[in-house]
Formats: structure tokens, sequence, C-alpha cells
């Protein structure tokens, strides 16, 4: 009785319906907190879920603060970390994934792609470290919310859905769910993750390898009636396998969940930039198979000339962007950016098939290679440290650290003549820039614009922070003199 008294103030204190909108009480957070805590203490009985249907709490209060408040990150992230809910939605989008195509209703396909949405928006909440105010080795909500995933069996239905031709409609939902999931995490470090043991660990496994023995299985009889003699080593008793000798079944390489993303990306079957995530996802997972298995079949349905063809276009088209659309310079910008990291592990992986002296991998890099105009790996490096000094940039542009005022790129007691020293000058912010000097580039290309005003090499007066930075990654990326005069 003291718990339904306890459970009706909590559903209490959520909030209320006033005309059309629904208004959320000063305490509704810590109300949603202690609604996960009944339910986490639930028995058998199911109780407190029984209580909580007759009272209708999912219908009059958590959809509306999810459509009132959805911008309340708190409020969002509290709800979404509970495994319960997650558990109703697989078992959902599992009834309607078992559906045959001719036995499933266009209301089932909006449904599951309505979960999928969800469940990207729910990814999609951007951590916050300060709201949070976590320890080093305590979980986040964003890790809290993917162990929920895990532990409903949601990733075994998203793995579905991305490997199944049927459902090739959903993918770039799948895409996008699996950036988001991944988002916070560094392919190399995760590619050495499964391998950083001990030797000491080592040791003890093959320690205990050492020991065979011969077991005596109760209740189980064998062919001749009698109960089952086992010759091998065996830490568990569930380990027990009589397949360790038969053939596995093999698995069709045409499974990844990244095949056919361009033809889809291509018939324009997609909301608009939604190739990002794509090109996210390619270099991504293409750095953590270079890291951890370097096998280059592992990612045969990204080693193709259409491959290569496709971010090649792409990047030429956000260039002409970049130009065209002069505000938005720093979102092509980093769209940019996603397309050369692509590219990037496109050419390490031509590189591996190069050095692997195997002939069929050699052949198919020289037919990539005449197919499509492949950069040298020096260009990558470049990018590589473009990446690194950028971010400082911004920084800066952002108010975020100092500038120097005491740098002048002209001398006037030079013999050099002004327009050499103008040369000289756009080398001389190269090379900061180059040296990972960013202030120091800021400076000089803001005192070259005072000293030469009447060309733009250097921007216009008026120049916007956004055509700055893209300013001197021209200068970055040109090819420039190496020495001063």
């Amino acid at each position: 009785m003291v718990m339904h008294v306890e459970l009706q103030a909590t559903c209490s204190s959520l909030g209320y319906i006033e005309g059309n909108k629904y208004v959320k009480e000063p305490d509704c957070l810590e109300a949603i907190k202690d609604l996960i805590r009944f339910l986490k203490r639930e028995d058998d009985s199911f109780e407190i879920r029984r209580e909580l249907g007759n009272a209708q709490i999912v219908q009059n209060d958590l959809l509306h603060i999810i459509k009132w408040y959805s911008h309340d990150e708190k409020l969002f992230d509290a709800a979404f970390v509970d495994e319960e809910l997650f558990n109703a939605l697989t078992q959902k989008l599992g009834d309607l994934l078992k559906l045959d195509w001719e036995h499933r209703q266009e209301e089932d396909r909006l449904l599951i792609e309505r979960i999928l949405i969800l469940i990207r928006n729910v990814l999609h909440v951007p951590p916050n470290e300060d709201r949070e105010q976590r320890t080093d080795d305590d979980a986040t909500v964003h890790d809290q919310v993917i162990w929920a995933i895990h532990c409903t069996g949601l990733e075994d239905l998203l793995l579905y859905i991305a490997s199944s031709e049927d459902e090739r409609n959903f993918s770039m939902h799948i895409l996008e769910i699996v950036s988001l999931m991944f988002r916070e995490q560094n392919p190399e470090i995760l590619a050495s993750a499964g391998v950083q043991r001990s030797m000491t660990e080592k040791e003890k496994d093959e320690r205990h390898s050492r020991f065979g023995g011969t077991f005596v299985v109760h209740n189980m009889k064998s062919i001749s009636d009698r109960e089952v003699i086992y010759h091998k080593p065996l830490k568990d008793v569930n380990e027990m396998t009589f397949d360790s000798t038969k053939k596995p079944k093999k698995k069709p390489k045409n499974r990844q969940p990244i095949k056919g993303q361009e033809d889809i990306l291509a018939r324009e079957k997609t909301q608009d930039h939604d190739e990002t995530y794509y090109l996210w996802a390619m270099r991504f997972f293409m750095e953590f198979c270079r890291h951890h298995s370097k096998q280059v079949d592992l990612v045969s349905e990204t080693m193709s000339v259409q491959t290569f063809h496709y971010i090649q276009v792409q990047l030429f088209q956000y260039y002409e962007m970049i130009m065209m659309e002069k505000k938005e310079a720093v979102i092509w910008a980093k769209r940019v950016h996603l397309a050369l990291k692509a590219y990037q592990e496109l050419l390490h992986y031509l590189d591996m098939m190069d050095r692997s002296k195997n002939t069929q991998l050699m052949e198919s890099s020289k037919v990539i290679k005449a197919s499509e105009p492949v950069p040298d790996l020096t260009q990558t490096e470049l990018d590589d440290k473009w990446d690194e000094v950028s971010e400082e940039l911004s920084a800066l542009f952002q108010g975020r650290g100092e500038i120097p005022t005491d740098i002048s790129p002209f001398d006037a007691a030079s013999e050099v003549q002004e327009d050499q020293q103008r040369i000289d000058a756009m080398i001389k912010i190269q090379d900061a820039l180059r040296e990972n000097k960013p202030g120091e580039a800021i400076a000089l290309i803001r005192s070259a614009r005072e000293i030469w005003p009447e060309r733009d090499d250097f921007g216009s007066e008026d120049i916007s922070p956004e055509e700055e930075f893209m300013a001197l990654r021209e200068i970055f990326m040109a090819n420039l003199p190496s020495k001063c005069h």
C-alpha cells in the first residue's frame, strides 16, 4: 500500500495538461528518475507496471513530455536510459520485421521508420560533461543508452536490417544510428582494445590449456547408450561441443552493411547531405580494419573504381559550394574534411595492395589507378597536418587563445622589393601553418592585409572569420616555394 501511495505521488509530480499544452512540474526530472528506480525494483508480480498501465502514464504524461520538452536534454536523457523502454521498442520492431513484404502494410513500414528515427534522435543528443559531472571511468549517458540497446538485443535487429537486401530502404537510417553510436570512439584505439592483454593473462591461459583430462558427462547418453566420455580440455561444461571437427558454414561476403550505399545516394532517395554519414562510416570502419586485421578483402566493397569516383565527385561539389556559398563555407569545409579522410583510407589500402606481393591485389590496384587519377600519399599527409592546425585555428577565431600583435611580414629597411616581400609574406604564412603556429599565421595574414589592402591576396578588409579560415586553408595547400628570400 505504501508503495502504491509513493508511486501515485511520483506520477502526480510529472506534470499536467493545460489546454492544448502539457506543463511539467518543477520536480518532473526527479519524478522520472524515481519511476525508473521503481521499475528496476519490480518483482515478478509486475504490480508497478500494472499500476502505471492503469494510470495511462505513457499516453497521458511520458509521450507529452517527449513532445513538448524534447529540447530539454536532461529529461530526454533520463527517459531513454531505461532498458524497459528499449525492450519494448525491440519487441515491436522485431514483430514488424517478421512480416513478409506481401503482408507488410504501409503503416507497418512507417512505424519501422519512426522507431529507427526515434533511436537516431536519442543517440543524437550531444554529451554535456559539465552537466553530467561524471568521473573519468564512469559511464556517460550516451554509454548507458548504448548499453541498453545492447542488453535488449536491439543491436541484433539493427545489424539484420543493415545486411538484409529486403530492408535496404532503411539502410541510411541504420548508417546514421551506427555513426552516432561510435561518434565518441577512436577506431585505432578500438581496434587494439581486444588485444591489450598482459603477458601474465596469456601465460595463465596457456598454462591452464595444457591440462587435459577425461570427463564423464552425467545424464547424457552416447551412441552405445552409456554416459558420454569427453577427452578434451574443458573449463566450462557449457562449452562442450562435438562440432570442433566440422567445417564451418560459409558466410556470404556480400552482406556488409555498407554495400550498395552509393546506389541509394546516387538515386537521391535520401535526405540532403546524408552522404556525410556514409563518408564517416567508410573512413571509420576502413581505419578500424586497417589497424585490426589488415585484410583488404574485408573492405572489398569500398575498394572499387565506383567508390573512388563517387568520393572525387563529392569533393568537387563541396569545393564548388565553398566558393558559391561563402557564408556556409565552414559547413562545406567540414564535408570536404570527411570526404578527404575517406579518400585517405582508400589510398592507404591501395598502398597496402601494392606492397602485399599478392598478384591479384596488385592487379586490382593497377585497375583502380588506371581508371581514376589517384594522388600521392604525400597529399594525404598534408591533409593530416591541416586537420591538426585547423582545430587550433577554429579555437583562435572563436576567441579561445591569444594572437600575436607584434608580427609584420614587411620590412621597410630591407633591400628586397615590395612585390617580393608580398610573395614572401604568403610563404611565411604557409610556413607558420605547416609548423603548427596558427596564431602567428593569423597575425601575418591580418598584417599583410593592412599593408597591401589594394589586392585581395590576403582577403578583403571586411572579410568574415569563415572566409579568413578558408583563405588560410588555400595558402596552406598552395604549392609555394619552400624558402623565403
